[in-house]
């Protein structure tokens, strides 16, 4: 079926383009203050957001 949304990574503007669901996905390199291998795993989330048509005026 296509694409639901596309997100612009510059502005954090996510443009519906259909009804559905889409999943943004983030994952940062780190340096957290800790002694042992996991200072340095990435830190990784996401969130999925229900695409819904505009609501009429």
């Amino acid at each position: 079926m296509g694409k639901v949304a596309i997100l612009d990574p510059q502005t954090g503007t996510l443009t519906a383009l259909r009804r559905g669901s889409v999943t943004v996905a983030v994952t940062n390199d780190s340096m957290r203050a800790y002694t042992d291998d996991s200072s340095l795993a990435p830190i990784t989330t996401s969130k999925t957001i229900e695409v819904l048509p505009a609501a009429s005026e």
